[in-house]
């Protein structure tokens, strides 16, 4: 049997080491392009990006945090391209990454959950939509978003308000549109932190 030499080894785990770093930088560098394509509202260019950086992920060892980002910043992108099906599928694909972590984090959760309400809501699937505003918006007060963005939270109750009309269920509707006056009465004048992209307008307009 011929032995290998130790230093024909060596140089294989070298090259293939240093193949492993230039996967990583090439995917990690698709997804930041992604999300400055996103912010200069090139969804086309945001969308290609994004496809790149999670076709490549397992490849690069990223592992699965990155992938379950990847895969929700794409789902936001081609929901933003008006395929509202593919969207769905993969902010539920998110969510389920996201929470197959030993430590999920609450705050990404919520962000997939919010987006699946919103996404809902956008379609007119007003009953859908209200099983996610009534898992999320717990959430988001147990982690304080009254306090973080409290103008912000008021504009996301009314949109839950709105989708309980919508699937006739007034009183609740309601009672979580006193809620959201109650915050912007004792918030005037706090600017909003976040402003949601609607899957209606950017679609609208695309």
């Amino acid at each position: 049997m011929k032995l290998v030499k130790p230093a024909i080894v060596l140089a294989a785990v070298l090259s293939a080491t240093h193949a492993w770093s230039a996967d990583r930088r090439t995917v990690t560098r698709a997804y930041d392009d992604g999300l400055r394509a996103e912010f200069a509202g090139d969804y086309s260019a945001a969308q290609a990006a994004f496809e790149h950086a999670l076709s490549g992920a397992a490849a690069a060892g990223l592992g699965v945090e990155f992938t379950s980002a990847a895969t929700y910043n794409l789902a936001r992108i081609v929901g933003y391209r008006c395929d509202f099906a593919r969207a769905n599928e993969l902010l539920l694909e998110a969510l389920k990454l996201e929470q197959s972590l030993p430590n999920p984090s609450r705050a990404n959760v919520t962000k997939r959950l919010s987006e699946l309400a919103r996404l809902s809501y956008d379609q007119g699937a007003f009953t859908e939509s209200v099983i996610y505003y009534d898992r999320v918006v717990p959430e988001l007060e147990d982690l304080g978003v009254v306090k973080l963005d409290p103008n912000g939270f008021a504009g996301f109750l009314d949109d839950y308000a709105q989708a309980l009309s919508q699937t006739g269920e007034s009183q609740r509707a309601g009672l979580v549109r006193e809620k959201a006056n109650r915050v912007r009465l004792s918030n005037q004048g706090v600017p909003v932190r976040f402003r949601p992209t609607y899957y209606r307008d950017a679609c609208a307009k695309k």
